[in-house]
């Protein structure tokens, strides 16, 4: 590098997403806190440069190499952050490059791999981010005189080749943490503005760290982060920044276990509520809590749920042995009682996430893990398959202790075609997941059964279609699986049912490759399946919401066959009487389905209505509120009630139909699905 002393250095710092329509994008707050903390003892010596958008980070780089680029590494931008720094390197030999983020394998010798294929990239970050960067700085700095000296020597918290050698070495473990409250928040310093201007989810940190080791997780004590706590003036400080200058009410809590800090993180969370009362902001979309169990904490869940629109909280399985396997520690069974009979007057759902595939956990401890959790009153499980992150011990420790074998499947709406190199043909990139495809425990027709197993519990209690039916079936004994089993026993002789099945197990199939390689050829040298992808009319896209909704909002008969083989199938199970009433809950749940009855063809905004009018004579909202105890005609009012159905933010639901209107079918309604706020899912009464 041929510099003096004076001349300040230029720093890229980048936190790449694929900009596709319908996918959210965060601000960076990563990369803020970077540069808060290296400006802050460096100010004099270095310029630092934000980017989200990959286009405008090339634009950049051609108009003026940086002197470091450094990228935030995430299973969603993999692929595209190494072709912008082999794009980098080619117009700007002299560039450092760096990674640094959550994909950094810390666990083991990964990184060497990384930097043994990757020869565009100099330097990676595996240990705290903000120190880790800061050394490489201050090593550039001493070095702008001989630039060969840079990699002459160990850097601490990163890895690189030994210049001269090819060896790739890596520096002294970084293994204390960082107080967050030593460098200026980068929201209130002004970093991220550009973002909260475009409307990207504000991203809050209140905590860093995580006490907990969960082996499938990349938080978490194996990333030597103990726990910082920001200070509680500067929390409500960003809040109000944020709310001022984002054009966006979306929020994300970033903390592993918001609640950890007791009487602090209630207040914090009574400010935002505060704040959401007055204004509308925030809108938490994620927010996990702790795994504490105090009044306190439970309070707090309540505020944060008030916000989301649902309780939420993280299970992944209730099998103890694989609980123990994987280090994790859930809350109490009895917490989740309570959780749920708090949730109630407020009439807003409990919402948790499974896993299927971790490791010890078989088809059946799975399933009887799903109907534990109903059988508390979870209303919304949903259910996913194990991703072996990079950077995580199931990953890089324990896979081949548990026997994994695993397939990659295209990460939903990460791609895209770049012109990264001028006079050069458009690359296209896509990212992909690695998934468990098979282990000890389960095998590969076993993922199969769950891929269904998810889609039937995600339509009928996730997306509430038969929400207060399954519940129903519970008090009378009746569980998901059974419920589950009758389906897949009998809807090939449903033709609407049969039809959807068949799609499913086909997109299913499809969608898995061998491996990353395959992937990427298969996809990206197909032209006619690569336009397609583009113009959002590809076979790739989060199956079970785009099948839940196509059921909720076109092929509406496909519920209506799910009910009579639900009704003839356990009608041996129910008395006569508790026959009759699981008719009147299955019509109640058709009732408030946005969607209730619709011909052929897309979902367009004549196909939904704001409100209408039902005379009933039964108080069934009384009856389920007393967990259908008896018979709903013990329910009967002294004379018929009015009562109002009504779609909650009508016109939010018009503008996401006009949103996504050039979409194919099914991943049209995969993004009605994901970007409708709880309550479009289903209709509301007074």
């Amino acid at each position: 590098m041929d510099k003096t002393s004076e001349k300040k250095l230029i720093i890229y710092l980048a936190d790449l997403d694929h900009f596709r329509p319908g996918n959210r994008f965060h601000v960076p707050l990563g990369i803020g806190s970077i540069a808060s903390f290296c400006k802050k003892e460096l100010s004099d010596s270095i310029e630092i440069f934000l980017f989200k958008d990959p286009d405008e980070l090339i634009r950049e780089i051609r108009r003026r190499p940086p002197d470091i680029l450094g990228c935030s590494l995430f299973m969603w931008n993999t692929n595209l952050t190494f072709k912008m720094i082999e794009a980098c390197k080619i117009i700007s030999q002299q560039t450092i490059t760096v990674i640094g983020g959550a994909s950094i394998a810390r666990n083991s010798d990964h990184f060497k791999k990384i930097l043994e294929t990757h020869l565009s990239l100099d330097i990676i970050v595996i240990d705290q981010g903000e120190k880790s960067f800061l050394n490489i700085i201050n090593r550039i700095l001493e070095s702008q005189a001989s630039p060969v000296s840079i990699f002459k020597e160990n850097l601490d918290g990163c890895a690189f080749r030994l210049d001269g050698t090819g060896k790739v070495i890596r520096g002294k473990i970084i293994s204390e943490g960082i107080d967050i409250n030593t460098f200026p928040s980068p929201y209130l310093t002004g970093y991220l503005d550009k973002f909260l201007h475009a409307g990207f989810v504000a991203t809050l940190e209140t905590a860093r760290g995580c006490p907990h080791q969960c082996t499938f997780c990349c938080g978490g004590a194996n990333t030597f982060m103990p726990l910082s706590i920001k200070n509680e003036q500067t929390v409500y400080d960003e809040l109000q920044y944020i709310s001022k200058h984002s054009t966006s009410k979306e929020v994300e809590i970033a903390d592993t276990n918001f609640g950890i800090m007791g009487e602090r993180d209630l207040r914090i969370s009574s400010f935002m509520l505060d704040l959401y009362k007055k204004t509308g902001f925030p809108r938490l979309i994620v927010s996990a809590t702790t795994k504490q169990k105090t009044k306190t904490s439970i309070e707090m869940m309540i505020n944060t749920a008030r916000m989301m629109g649902s309780f939420y909280f993280a299970l992944q399985t209730l099998t103890e042995p694989v609980l123990n396997n994987c280090k994790r520690k859930n809350i109490p069974v009895e917490t989740i009682r309570e959780i749920v009979a708090i949730a109630k007057p407020y009439h807003l759902p409990t919402e948790v996430d499974t896993i299927f595939g971790l490791p010890g956990e078989t088809l059946k401890s799975f399933m009887e893990t799903v109907d534990k959790i109903l059988s508390l009153g979870v209303t919304n499980p949903a259910v996913y398959i194990l991703k072996l992150l990079p950077g995580t011990v199931i990953a890089e420790v324990d896979r081949e202790k548990y026997g994994y074998k695993t397939k990659f499947r295209p990460l939903n709406g990460r791609y895209g075609e770049y012109n990264l190199i001028s006079g050069r043909k458009p690359i296209r990139i896509i990212e992909s997941e690695e998934i468990a495809w098979q282990n000890n425990s389960f095998g590969s027709n076993d993922y199969l059964t769950i891929r269904s197993f998810g889609l039937v519990t995600w339509l009928l209690v996730g997306k509430e279609a038969f929400s207060d039916s399954v519940t129903f079936l519970f008090s009378r004994g009746i569980k998901m699986t059974e419920i589950f089993n009758l389906i897949m026993e009998n809807y090939v002789r449903y033709p609407r049912l049969n039809n959807l099945f068949k799609q499913y197990k086909a997109y299913s199939e499809v969608e898995l490759f061998d491996n990353e390689k395959e992937l990427m050829e298969k996809i990206t040298g197909d032209d006619k399946q690569w336009k397609d992808l583009l113009a959002d009319q590809g076979t790739f896209f989060k199956l079970d919401h785009g099948f839940s909704g196509y059921c909720l909002f076109e092929d509406t008969g496909a519920l209506d066959e799910i009910a009579e083989i639900i009704i003839d199938g356990v009608k041996n199970k129910l008395s006569c009487e508790d026959s009759e009433n699981l008719k009147e809950v299955i019509r109640q749940d058709k009732q408030c389905r946005i969607i209730q009855d619709k011909k052929a063809g897309k979902l367009t905004k004549k196909d939904i209505r704001k409100e209408f009018a039902v005379e009933e004579i039964y108080d069934y909202e009384k009856w389920r509120a007393d967990d259908f105890k008896g018979s709903f005609k013990n329910y009967r009012f002294s004379r018929p009630v009015k009562r109002i159905y009504y779609l909650d933010q009508f016109d939010l639901f018009n503008t996401k139909i006009d949103e996504f209107s050039s979409f194919s079918n099914y991943v049209f309604y995969e993004k009605m699905i994901i970007w409708g706020p709880q309550r479009l899912r289903r209709l509301r009464t007074e």
